[in-house]
């Protein structure tokens, strides 16, 4: 994702505080999804491991909602679809992150469930 940002800042383009207020928001979303995995792993933790999973609908409804919402700032002209391109491959890829989080988590739960 750096990188990601790192050619939006070559191409000396800005990116509208709405985008840049709706990238934080889902990296909120998918940090706490992230760390409950992490926990989930760590300490061997259904809680967490249901507490990652928890998340995953927030993920994808963020995720549909960002994305319909900054299509229409590039239709409105503002943003430019090269800016465009590059921040829905981010979203995307928060959205692959927290996949990663909620295979864990089930693989907690899978295995907990096989123990009991």
């Amino acid at each position: 994702m750096a990188g990601y940002l790192q050619h939006i800042k070559d191409m000396n383009e800005n990116i509208s505080e709405d985008a840049i207020e709706e990238l934080r928001n889902m990296n909120n979303i998918v940090r706490a999804a992230f760390e409950s995995a992490i926990r989930a792993i760590e300490f061997d933790d259904t809680k967490e491991a249901k507490e990652a999973l928890s998340y995953a609908e927030d993920v994808y409804c963020t995720r549909k909602i960002i994305r319909k919402r900054h299509i229409q700032r590039m239709k409105d002209g503002d943003c430019s679809p090269d800016i465009g391109v590059y921040f829905l491959d981010i979203i995307s890829s928060m959205e692959r992150i927290a996949g990663y989080a909620f295979t864990i988590a089930r693989y907690i739960l899978s295995q907990n469930d096989e123990e009991e």
